[in-house]
C-alpha cells in the first residue's frame, strides 16, 4: 500500500512537470504557473516562484479565498505583481480593507478602512519615522479661500500637556480562537511565545511619556481637527494647527503694534528701549514708589502661565518666611503703577491676575520684598 502511494504521487508530479504548470526543482524549490523556466531564480532565492503569462513571466497574482469578475467588483484579495506587463511593482489588494497585525495576531498595528462604516484612513497604532513628510496642498484645489479668525483666543484656551499614553488596544474581532489549553500541555517553545507576549502586553500598558493637547479641548475650539472611528478611539490633525498659530502670532502682533511695541527686521523690539530694559532703569522707576534697589535673598519669581493670557492668568513666587512684606507690581511699559497685590502667603504661593482690569498689551511685573526688587518679567494680554 505504502509502494502504491508513493508511486500515485510521483505520477501527480510528474504529470505536473510535463503539463508545465508546476515544477519541483531537485533541490525543492517550485515554480508555478503557465510558463516555467528552469534557469529562473538562479541564485537560488525563492522557495516558490509564481509565475505570470506576459513577458519574462510577468502579470503573476496569487489569490486568497474566493475571486470573481473583475468587471463586476470581484476582485476580493490577493497579492501579485501590479498590472499585467513587466512592472515590477508589489500589488496588494482587499477588496474592503488591508488590515496588518503582530503578536498572536489579533492586535491590529497598521490598517486601510479597516473600521466598520467609518471613512477610509491610513491608520497606525504605533510611532511612525519618516525623513520628511509633505501633506497635499494644491493651491488651485482650494475653494472658499479665507483667513483664520480669532485664533490667537481659541488657541489660549489650549494647554499643552505632559502625559503617559497606553496604546489603543485594536483586536482584530473575527479571529477564530482555539479554546484554552491546559499549560501542563505546552512546550518549551510556547510558554517562551507566551512569556514574549506578556512581555509586549505589560510594556504597552505602561504607556510611554509623550507631549500634546486634550482631544476635547481641541474639539471644543477646532472641532474639524478631531476624528473618531467606529469605536470611539480620537485622533488629532496636529499639522493644521500650525497655520492656526501662524495667524494667532499675527494677531499678536497687531496687538503689540496697537499699544506701541515693534518688532524691527533683527528682532529687537520696542521693549528694549522701556524704563524695564535693565536693571539700573528698574531701580529708577521702583525708587519713586519707595522701592530702594535690588537684593538677593532666596526670594524667586516665574513667569507667568499662561503668556499671552486673554481672561485669568497665574504668577507663582517663593517668599521666604523671614521676610516682612512682600508685593506684587504691576507697571505698564511707561513705568506707571498700575496695581499692587500685597503677598500674604509666604514660601511657595500663587496670586491669580484678572485680564479684565487692564487693556490689551505688554506689562511688567516685579517682586518686591522688603521694600527690594527681587525679580521682573514681562507678561501679554490679548482681548
Amino acid at each position: 500500500m505504502k509502494k502504491t502511494l508513493i508511486l500515485i504521487v510521483l505520477a501527480v508530479l510528474t504529470g505536473m512537470s510535463m503539463s508545465a504548470q508546476m515544477v519541483i526543482k531537485n533541490d525543492g524549490r517550485i515554480i508555478v504557473g503557465p510558463n516555467t523556466n528552469p534557469n529562473d531564480d538562479l541564485d537560488h532565492i525563492l522557495t516558490m516562484a509564481i509565475h505570470g503569462s506576459g513577458d519574462y513571466f510577468a502579470g503573476s497574482k496569487l489569490g486568497f479565498g474566493d475571486m470573481g469578475r473583475q468587471s463586476l467588483n470581484g476582485l476580493n484579495v490577493f497579492v501579485g505583481e501590479y498590472g499585467t506587463t513587466d512592472s515590477d511593482r508589489l500589488w496588494l489588494h482587499g477588496k474592503n480593507g488591508i488590515v496588518m497585525t503582530n503578536g498572536n495576531g489579533t492586535t491590529v498595528v497598521g490598517s486601510y478602512g479597516y473600521q466598520a462604516n467609518a471613512s477610509p484612513r491610513f491608520t497606525f497604532y504605533d510611532g511612525v519615522r519618516m525623513d520628511r513628510l509633505f501633506v497635499s496642498s494644491v493651491d488651485n484645489h482650494k475653494r472658499s479661500v479665507g483667513e483664520i479668525q480669532n485664533a490667537l483666543p481659541r488657541l489660549m484656551q489650549l494647554n499643552g500637556i505632559r502625559y503617559n499614553y497606553r496604546p489603543v488596544n485594536n483586536i482584530v474581532p473575527d479571529v477564530s480562537m482555539v479554546s484554552p489549553i491546559e499549560t501542563d500541555s505546552l512546550s518549551d517553545r510556547e510558554r517562551a511565545d507566551i512569556a514574549q507576549m506578556e512581555s509586549l502586553l505589560s510594556l504597552r500598558d505602561q504607556g510611554d511619556i509623550r507631549y500634546g493637547l486634550m482631544a476635547s479641548d481641541i474639539a471644543s475650539v477646532f472641532p474639524e481637527l478631531v476624528e473618531r472611528d467606529s469605536v470611539g478611539n480620537e485622533y488629532v490633525n496636529y499639522l493644521e494647527l500650525i497655520p492656526i498659530m501662524i495667524s494667532a502670532f499675527k494677531e499678536l502682533y497687531s496687538t503689540l503694534e496697537e499699544n506701541g511695541i515693534r518688532l524691527d527686521a533683527e528682532g529687537h523690539n520696542d521693549y528694549m528701549n522701556s524704563p524695564y530694559s535693565d536693571s539700573t532703569s528698574r531701580m529708577a522707576y521702583g525708587r519713586e514708589y519707595g522701592i530702594q534697589g535690588t537684593a538677593d535673598n532666596g526670594a524667586k519669581l516665574y513667569q507667568n502661565t499662561p503668556n499671552p493670557f486673554s481672561n485669568t492668568t497665574v504668577i507663582k513666587y517663593f517668599v521666604p518666611n523671614n521676610v516682612s512684606q512682600a508685593d506684587l507690581f504691576i507697571f505698564n511699559l511707561n513705568g506707571e503703577l498700575l496695581q499692587t497685590y500685597p503677598l500674604n502667603t509666604f514660601g511657595n504661593g500663587q496670586i491669580m491676575i484678572d485680564g479684565s482690569t487692564f487693556n490689551a498689551g505688554m506689562y511688567v511685573y516685579s517682586l518686591v520684598v522688603d521694600n527690594q526688587i527681587m525679580d521682573t518679567k514681562r507678561m501679554i494680554l490679548t482681548k
